[in-house]
C-alpha cells in the first residue's frame, strides 16, 4: 500500500509513511462521505490548501493546510484517499491540542511536513468543528503512542459519515454546535473542467457544493473539475434538494431543480412583565397587557415590546423555532424625572472668564443654573493671572458655591552664561543643544542647573553639570585625545575550508587562514564547518598587537540508528562497550558509528545474543532479538 501523503518530521528526520493502488486515478463519490447538514449553522469553518482546492501536486511537493472557524471549537482533520483509507492527521502526535480560537487561522503541519506519494487520484480533506470535545479525543490521543496519524477506516464511503457523527452527538438533551467542511486536490494528475449551471425555483437559495457552504445562491454558474460533485439547496421555508451529478471534461450540466413550500409547526409566546400590566406588541402589532399567552407565531426573529406609563419602553429581538414555547419575563424600569442643580462662581479678583466642561458661560460672579447632576469640570481665566482648573461634583438639587482666588502670573528673570575653553573653537552644546564655539556668552537662561558640554577636533570632550544663578563664567582646559590602535589577528584553520565570523561579520579565508583588524578589548570569533563541530569563544585584542592563533574543528561523527526489541529485559553492548540496558518488549534505540559494529545482548541465565551490522551513516536498523533461557 501507499499514501498520497507522506509525512516528515523534520526534527528527526523520520517519515511515517504507507502506500496504496495502482498508478490510475481513482475517485470517491463525495455523497457518500460529506456529511449534510440540515441548514446553515452559526458555527462555520473553512479549510484550505497552498495551492487552492482543486490544485494538482506532484510527487515530492509538499502540502501545508490551512483552517479557521467563526468561534472557538474543538477541530478534526481527516485526510481521505482515492481508494477509501481515511487517517486523522489533527490533533496528532505532534499537534495534539485541537482548541481553535475564533477568528484565527491555523496551518498544519507545524514541525514535520506533509510530502505527496506517488499515487494518481483525488484527495479530500474534511474539517469538523465541534463547541465541546469530541467523544473520541482520549482514544485518539491514546493511539498516539503508536500511531502518530491514526487510521479511520479503510471502507470511507460505508464507515465515515456515522463516525464522525459518533464523535459529535452524545446521549445528552443539550447537542453542541458542530459543523464541517471539505476541500479537496488532484494527486500527479491534471482533471480537466466543465460547467454546471446550479439553478432553483425560487432563486436565492444558499448553495452547499462537496462538503462546504461556499457563500454563493441560485442561480449560479461555474466551471467544476471533471468528475463526481454533489450539491444541495437550502431555501428557509422550502424544503432542501439535494443531488450527486458527475461532470464531463468539456461537457455541461445542469442542476434545476423546483423548490417545494415546507409546513412548519407555528410557535407560542408566554409574556409576563414585572409590574405586570404592560402593553405587549409583536412586530408591531398590539396583542394585549402582561402577562399573556401569543399562539400561531411562525418560526424565526420577531420583534418584542413592552410598553407601560411612567416605565421606559423595552423591546428586544426573540427567535422562534418550529414548535417552540418560549417565555420571557420582562424587568421594567421606572422613568427617573432629573432633578437640576445650581452652581455659584466667583473669583478673586473677579470679572474671569467661566469654562465649564468646555464652554464659555460668561464672567465671575455668576450663578448658573438647571445643571446636571454629577462631576464637572470648571475652569477660571483672566489676563495677567495664572488658568484654575478643578472638578466640580453636584448632587441632585444642589446649590453649590465654589470660591477662586487666582494667582498673579510671574515674570520670569533670565540668567546669561559664559563659556572659555583652552584652546578656544571648541563646539558649545548646553542640553544637547548646539549653541556655538568658545569663547561665548549664552543670555536669557533661566536660573537652574544645565549639562554642558564641549567639542573639539583631537581633544577629549568635556562634560559637566552647571548650576546657574544670575550669571557665571566657566572656563575649561580640553585634553588631548589618546590614540588607539588596532590589533592584527591571524587565524589558522583547520580544515582548511571553515568559516569564519568575528562579532557577527563574515571573514573570507585563504589558504585555511583569516588575517583580521580588531579594535583593542574583547571580540566573539565562531568557526564552522559542515560535518564538523562549531567552535565559539572570545578574543582578547590589545592596541597594537599581532596575536596568532590556530584553531582545529572536531568532526561530528557519521552515525546510524539501532532500534532494539528483545523478549526479555537485556544489557546491550556495542563493541564491547555497554551502551544501555532495555526492558522486555520494548523498543530502544542507540546510535551507531558509520562502519562495522557488533552488537552484544546480555542476560544472566540466558544465551547470549550477538550480530553484526555494517552501518551506513542516516540508517535507521532494526533488530528482533529472542534470547534462550539455558536449561
Amino acid at each position: 500500500m501507499k499514501r498520497s501523503i507522506v509525512f516528515v518530521l523534520l526534527f528527526t528526520g523520520f517519515l511515517l509513511s504507507t502506500f496504496f493502488g495502482a498508478d490510475t486515478l481513482k475517485e470517491i463519490q463525495p455523497r457518500s462521505i460529506i456529511i449534510v447538514p440540515d441548514q446553515p449553522s452559526n458555527l462555520e469553518a473553512k479549510i484550505w490548501i497552498d495551492k487552492g482546492e482543486g490544485a494538482t501536486y506532484n510527487s515530492g511537493e509538499s502540502l501545508q493546510v490551512f483552517f479557521e472557524t467563526n468561534k472557538n471549537a474543538y477541530v478534526a482533520i481527516y485526510d481521505i484517499l482515492p481508494n477509501g483509507q481515511t487517517n486523522l492527521i489533527f490533533p496528532n502526535k505532534y499537534q495534539k491540542n485541537n482548541y481553535i480560537t475564533a477568528n484565527t487561522a491555523t496551518k498544519i503541519p507545524v514541525g514535520y511536513s506533509f510530502k505527496i506519494g506517488p499515487d494518481v487520484g483525488k484527495e479530500y480533506l474534511q474539517i469538523v468543528a465541534s463547541t465541546t470535545q469530541f467523544t473520541k479525543y482520549d482514544a485518539w490521543t491514546q493511539n498516539f503512542n503508536t500511531e502518530a496519524f491514526p487510521e479511520i477506516t479503510l471502507d470511507a464511503p460505508n464507515f465515515l459519515q456515522n463516525y464522525i457523527k459518533s464523535i459529535i452527538i452524545v446521549p445528552d438533551p443539550t447537542k453542541p454546535e458542530w459543523t464541517s467542511a471539505m476541500t479537496y486536490f488532484y494527486v500527479n494528475t491534471t482533471p480537466k473542467q466543465g460547467t454546471v449551471d446550479l439553478n432553483s425555483t425560487p432563486s436565492g437559495a444558499m448553495i452547499w457544493l462537496d462538503g462546504s457552504w461556499i457563500g454563493k445562491t441560485t442561480n449560479y454558474k461555474n466551471t467544476l473539475s471533471e468528475g463526481y460533485h454533489y450539491v444541495k439547496y437550502y431555501l428557509q421555508g422550502y424544503n432542501s434538494y439535494e443531488k450527486e451529478f458527475y461532470v464531463p471534461s468539456g461537457g455541461y450540466v445542469n442542476v434545476s431543480t423546483v423548490l417545494t413550500p415546507s409546513v412548519q409547526p407555528v410557535a407560542k409566546l408566554y409574556a409576563n412583565s414585572t409590574p405586570p400590566g404592560a402593553n405587549v406588541y409583536l412586530d408591531g402589532s398590539f396583542k394585549g397587557t402582561s402577562p399573556i399567552s401569543i399562539n400561531n407565531i411562525q418560526p424565526g426573529s420577531h420583534q418584542l415590546k413592552f410598553t407601560m406609563q411612567g416605565y421606559q419602553d423595552l423591546e428586544q429581538t426573540v427567535y422562534f423555532s418550529s414548535g417552540e414555547n418560549k417565555t420571557v419575563n420582562a424587568q421594567l424600569s421606572p422613568i427617573i424625572i432629573p432633578v437640576f442643580s445650581k452652581l455659584t462662581v466667583n473669583s478673586q479678583p473677579s470679572g474671569a472668564n467661566i469654562y465649564l466642561d468646555g464652554s464659555f458661560k460668561g464672567t465671575t460672579p455668576l450663578s448658573i443654573n438647571n445643571m446636571q447632576s454629577g462631576s464637572h469640570t470648571l475652569k477660571l481665566t483672566m489676563q495677567g493671572y495664572q488658568d484654575s482648573e478643578q472638578n466640580v461634583y453636584l448632587s441632585s438639587g444642589e446649590n453649590k458655591t465654589v470660591n477662586v482666588f487666582l494667582s498673579p502670573v510671574i515674570v520670569p528673570i533670565f540668567s546669561k552664561l559664559t563659556v572659555n575653553s583652552q584652546p578656544s573653537g571648541a563646539n558649545i552644546y548646553l542640553d544637547g543643544s548646539f549653541k556655538g564655539t568658545t569663547p561665548m556668552t549664552i543670555g536669557n537662561l533661566k536660573p537652574g542647573t544645565y549639562n554642558l558640554k564641549l567639542t573639539l577636533d583631537g581633544y577629549q570632550d568635556s562634560s559637566q553639570t552647571v548650576s546657574l544663578n544670575l550669571a557665571d563664567t566657566v572656563s575649561v582646559v580640553l585634553q588631548p585625545k589618546i590614540v588607539v590602535l588596532n590589533g592584527t589577528v591571524k587565524l589558522s584553520l583547520n580544515p582548511k575550508t571553515a568559516n569564519v565570523s568575528v562579532d557577527g561579520v563574515y571573514y573570507p579565508s585563504i589558504n585555511g587562514e583569516v588575517t583580521v583588524s580588531l579594535a583593542p578589548g574583547s571580540h566573539s570569533v565562531k568557526v564552522s564547518n559542515t560535518g564538523y563541530e562549531t567552535k565559539d569563544f572570545n578574543l582578547s585584542v590589545n592596541s597594537g598587537e599581532y596575536k596568532f592563533v590556530t584553531v582545529k574543528l572536531d568532526e561530528i561523527p557519521q552515525t546510524g540508528k539501532l532500534v532494539i526489541n528483545s523478549n526479555v529485559s537485556v544489557k546491550v553492548f556495542v563493541n564491547g562497550s555497554e551502551k544501555t540496558s532495555i526492558p522486555a518488549n520494548t523498543s530502544s534505540s542507540v546510535d551507531l558509528n558509520q562502519g562495522n559494529n557488533e552488537i552484544v545482548l546480555m542476560k544472566d541465565g540466558y544465551y547470549i545474543y550477538l550480530t553484526r551490522i555494517n552501518v551506513i551513516s542516516g540508517t535507521t536498523y532494526s533488530v528482533n532479538a529472542v534470547l534462550e533461557k539455558i536449561q
